[in-house]
């Protein structure tokens, strides 16, 4: 049985706050939904109701996304349903190492990130290494980052 919980959050940086709540807050809509809590603000005071690890993993998720705001990373569409499946599957992953990883494609593309930390992994051994072999399911971004490294060393 998982007890109810409630827990208040500050956010330091009142600039910022558009950016991590969305439109409408529609990214706290987004968390609630997928961590079953409750969020309530006013202004950069954040109260979350709900179980006791679905409150610490959106503490988490809030103060990472805060932490890369502040650290001059500009967040993207997709940025927060992103930080938010990550956080879900692994606690313990470090938003601010992931979005660093970003990746030059093309001016008029701008930047592709890793999308787990297996392909974070995966980069950095391709960076790394000389050779690196890589199996697994298809479209899992295995040619796509590969050839783009390869395309930087040459």
């Amino acid at each position: 049985m998982n007890q109810i919980v409630k827990k208040e959050l500050l956010l330091e940086n009142l600039a910022h706050i558009p950016e991590i709540f969305g439109a409408q807050d529609s990214n706290l809509k987004q968390i609630e939904k997928k961590f079953s809590v409750r969020i309530t603000t006013r202004e950069n005071q954040i109260k979350i109701t709900g179980g006791f690890d679905s409150i610490n993993t959106v503490d988490i998720l809030l103060t990472q996304l805060e932490d890369l705001l502040v650290s001059g990373y500009k967040l993207k569409n997709d940025d927060i349903k992103f930080a938010t499946r990550l956080l879900a599957e692994d606690k313990t992953v470090s938003l601010k190492t992931i979005f660093s990883e970003r990746i030059t494609v093309s001016p008029k593309k701008g930047f592709i990130t890793p999308k787990s930390s297996t392909q974070r992994e995966f980069i950095q051994s391709v960076k790394q290494e000389d050779i690196v072999l890589a199996i697994g399911p298809a479209g899992t971004g295995k040619t796509y980052f590969s050839n783009d490294n390869f395309r930087r060393l040459f």
